[in-house]
C-alpha cells in the first residue's frame, strides 16, 4: 500500500502538471494518519500532532492549517477557544463543540474539535468549507490534498473605508495604480501607548519612500468619541500618511489582528510580504528591509 501511495503522489503531480500547464500547478499536500509529518510539494513540515481518524471523519491540527494558509491563529485557554483572522476570515472554534461562529453567525459540525497533545484538532468539514482544502482518502493511511498554491500565500484582503475627511479609499485601487510599488498598512488606535511610540517610524519611512512607491496607511480602529484626542495626536506627531477609520474593527478583525499596533506590507500583487502584531523596537527597521526589496 506504501508503494501504491506513492505511486498516487508521483501520478497525481504528474498529472496536475499535464492539467494545469501554462499555469500555476497545483501544490499536493501529503498526510499520514497520526504521523507528524505533512508533505507539501516538495518540502516537509514537522506537526506537533498528526492527523488522526475519530468518529468515522478525519481531524486536522487547526494551528498548522491556519498558520500555512496565512492566516493568524490566537487562543483563549479558559474557554479552549481558537480564534482565527486573517484572509478575509473571522472564526472561533472552541473544543468540544459542534457549534462554531464564522464572522458571527453560529454554524454547525457534524463532529467536535477536540484536543491532544495540547493541540486542537478540527474536522475536514472546516478544512474543505473554510480553508478550501478538500481531501481525497487513498489507502486508510495516506491522505491528499491538491490546492491552488494562491492558496498558501497571505494575501491582503480588500477594503474600502472612509478617511478622516470622508473620503473612501479603497487598498485595490492603490495597488493598480501604477505608482505604487506597495503598501504599508498599520493598524493602531489612540490611546495605544505602543501605537504612539511607532507612529514616528511610520512617518520617517513615509517620507523616506513616498517617492519611490511606498503608499503607508494607518487604519484607526477607534470609536468615533475619540475624534478629538486622535486628531491632537496626528497633530503632535505632524503624521502625514494617509488616516483611515474602522470604528468597528471589522477591517481589522478581517486583516487577522490580534494586537495593536499591526503592520502589515502589502506587495504589488496583493501578497502580504511582511508583519508584525504588537510592538517591537525592531519592527520598522524589518519592515524597511522588505519595503527596500519590494521598491528595488
Amino acid at each position: 500500500m506504501q508503494n501504491l501511495s506513492r505511486w498516487y503522489k508521483s501520478f497525481a503531480l504528474a498529472i496536475s502538471a499535464f492539467l494545469f500547464l501554462g499555469a500555476s500547478s497545483p501544490v499536493l499536500i501529503w498526510w499520514r494518519l497520526d504521523f507528524r509529518v505533512v508533505e507539501v510539494g516538495d518540502k516537509k513540515d514537522k506537526l506537533d500532532v498528526g492527523p488522526t481518524l475519530a468518529n468515522g471523519e478525519f481531524f486536522f491540527p487547526l494551528r498548522y492549517v491556519a498558520e500555512k494558509t496565512g492566516h493568524k491563529i490566537g487562543w483563549m485557554p479558559t474557554v479552549k477557544t481558537a480564534i482565527i483572522r486573517g484572509q478575509g476570515k473571522n472564526i472561533e472554534i472552541t473544543a468540544g463543540s459542534r457549534t462554531y461562529k464564522d464572522m458571527g453567525e453560529k454554524k454547525q459540525l457534524a463532529n467536535a474539535p477536540f484536543i491532544k497533545w495540547e493541540r486542537m484538532l478540527v474536522p475536514s468539514e472546516i478544512l474543505k468549507n473554510r480553508f478550501g482544502l478538500p481531501i481525497t482518502k487513498i489507502d486508510g493511511k495516506s491522505l491528499y490534498m491538491e490546492v491552488d498554491p494562491e492558496l498558501l500565500k497571505p494575501r491582503a484582503t480588500d477594503f474600502t473605508l472612509p478617511d478622516i475627511n470622508g473620503e473612501n479609499v479603497t487598498l485595490s485601487e492603490i495597488l493598480a495604480d501604477k505608482s505604487t510599488k506597495c503598501v504599508l498598512v498599520n493598524f493602531w488606535s489612540t490611546r495605544c501607548v505602543p501605537c504612539r511610540r511607532e507612529m514616528p517610524e511610520l512617518v520617517k519611512l513615509h517620507n523616506a519612500y513616498k517617492d519611490k512607491g511606498l503608499v503607508v496607511i494607518g487604519i484607526c480602529t477607534d470609536s468615533d468619541f475619540l475624534e478629538d484626542e486622535r486628531d491632537l495626536l496626528l497633530n503632535e506627531l505632524k503624521v502625514t500618511y494617509t488616516i483611515l477609520l474602522d470604528p468597528l474593527a471589522e477591517t481589522y478583525y478581517k486583516w487577522g489582528g490580534l494586537n495593536v499596533p499591526n503592520m502589515s506590507l502589502v506587495s504589488k500583487d496583493g501578497v502580504i510580504v511582511f508583519q508584525h502584531d504588537g510592538y517591537s523596537p525592531d519592527t520598522a527597521k524589518n519592515a524597511e528591509e522588505a519595503i527596500k526589496k519590494e521598491i528595488g
